[in-house]
This record gives C-alpha cells, sequence and structure tokens, in this order.
C-alpha cells in the first residue's frame, strides 16, 4: 500500500532537511575560513576562529542543558590542546588542521581498546548511565548474558572505530600535503565517503545478523533484542 499524502510530505520535508544538513556541514567550515580569511589575512587566525566556532557551541550547550557529555569534553579538550600546539610552534596551521582528525583517531582509539578490552564502548556508556537508572541497571544485568548481543555490539564497535581510525589517517594525510584552503574544502567530502564506505560493513553484518527480542523472565518477549543467526544453507 503506498504511503498516505501527509506521509510522504513528512518524508519528503525530512530528507530535504538532512540534504541540507549535510550540506552546510560540508561547505560550511570553508565558506566561514575563506570569509574570514580576507578578513584577518592569515590561514591560521582564519582556522582557528573557524575551529572555535563549533567547540563554543559545546560549552554553550554544557551550560544551558546543564549536563557535561563525554564528547563534547573530548571536543573541547582536543580543541585546547591543538591551539596550545599552535601557540608552540610559532603560529603553524598544522595542528589546526590536524583537530578532526585527531578527535577520529581518539574516538577511534577509544572504540577498538573497548573491543579488546571486552567492553564495548555502548556498553561502558550504558554502563555509567545505570548508576543513576535502577531500570536500566536491571536491563544491563540481563544484557551481561547475551552473549550473542555483546559480540554483535563488539562488532559494530570495532568496525566504527576502524571507519574512523581511517577518517583520521587520511585527512593527517591531506593536512601534511595540502594548502589550507585544498585541505578544509576536500576534507568534509572526504570524510562523508570514508563514513558511508564504512557504513557498508556495518548494515551487512546487522542484516545478517538481525536483532530479535530475548524471552522475558515471565517467558514474554520483554527482554533485550538479541542477535540471531540465519540457519546454515540459508541466503
Amino acid at each position: 500500500m503506498p504511503p498516505s499524502r501527509p506521509d510522504y510530505e513528512d518524508d519528503r520535508r525530512q530528507r530535504i532537511a538532512k540534504t541540507r544538513r549535510a550540506a552546510i556541514a560540508a561547505l560550511g567550515p570553508l565558506i566561514i575560513y575563506l570569509l574570514l580569511r580576507r578578513v584577518v589575512g592569515t590561514d591560521t587566525v582564519a582556522l582557528a576562529i573557524t575551529a572555535a566556532l563549533p567547540t563554543a557551541w559545546v560549552v554553550i550547550m554544557f551550560v544551558w542543558r546543564r549536563k557535561v557529555e563525554w564528547i563534547g569534553v573530548l571536543v573541547v579538550t582536543i580543541f585546547l590542546v591543538v591551539m596550545g600546539l599552535t601557540v608552540l610552534s610559532g603560529g603553524s596551521s598544522l595542528p589546526l588542521k590536524l583537530r578532526n582528525a585527531g578527535f577520529a583517531g581518539a574516538l577511534g582509539l577509544i572504540c577498538v581498546i573497548s573491543v579488546l578490552a571486552r567492553r564495548p564502548l555502548p556498553i561502558l556508556l550504558l554502563q555509567i548511565r545505570a548508576r543513576r537508572d535502577p531500570d536500566l541497571a536491571d536491563g544491563l544485568e540481563r544484557m551481561s548474558h547475551n552473549k550473542p548481543l555483546l559480540r554483535t555490539l563488539a562488532v559494530i564497535t570495532g568496525l566504527v572505530g576502524i571507519t574512523l581510525l581511517v577518517s583520521a589517517a587520511v585527512q593527517t594525510m591531506l593536512a601534511l600535503t595540502l594548502s589550507t584552503t585544498e585541505f578544509v574544502g576536500s576534507t568534509p567530502v572526504v570524510r562523508w565517503i570514508i563514513y558511508a564506505t564504512g557504513a557498508v560493513p556495518i548494515v551487512w553484518y546487522v542484516r545478517r545478523h538481525p536483532l530479535r527480542r530475548a524471552p522475558g523472565p515471565d517467558g514474554g518477549g520483554g527482554g533485550p533484542p538479541v542477535p540471531t543467526t540465519p540457519p546454515a544453507g540459508a541466503s
């Protein structure tokens, strides 16, 4: 049955909004950098201001929500480290060009290490939140005995980590070989290509191991979702 007209219009508006946000994310830094470059006259200052804007937004969200998120702390920390390296290097733009690579590399490394330590990052974050949520703690206790689900989370976390590390390596190579203007203009597109490519094996794996509801304590379907492996010979 085809979707109703209102549903179709809602989907269309959502697709347009997502496309607009993606275009802003890709072109916004380049436009801001080029405008600032004409005003301040140096690559380093223009790039520093461009990098400071999203960092300032993270800090504003901290104050507005009165809540500190670890991912935001990582963003702010990397920005401060990069600014310190820029000052120590005599105003070189290279540390600023490596800011996004540093973020991707740090997050990718965290993902990979969490998998190697057999504590995938999503589980670790849920455990931190569960300290203040008894219901979530009970769900995690049941999940800890669900080996297929833990294996799926480990695989997905590892693939995300590898994708982020590849992105960091490619961005570092571009930072060392391209001019600042070329780098700022090309890296958003390169990142999207890498992330889209990295999503392919994740989607493939999830489809090969679909999630189903595990039986709850009462025998019903109230338990956490678990992956199921297709039977031998199934296509």
